[in-house]
């Protein structure tokens, strides 16, 4: 049984590690479009649900 809370944070994180991959979105504008007022509160939300920072997992994956 999922919460709408769960859903919703479910797609953030979707959402904010595809538009990582895009190197031309800045953190910022990521923060707003995943519904998110604040890029410290982005920044806090994705560390919880990666372990990273958005900037050390776009980095992350630029290696890849």
């Amino acid at each position: 049984d999922c919460s709408y809370k769960q859903l919703l944070d479910d797609v953030r994180k979707q959402l904010a590690e595809f538009y990582l991959t895009e190197a031309s979105v800045s953190m910022s504008e990521i923060a707003f479009m995943v519904g998110y007022q604040e890029q410290s509160s982005f920044n806090h939300a994705f560390k919880v649900w990666n372990g990273l920072s958005p900037t050390a997992y776009r980095e992350q994956m630029k290696k890849t």
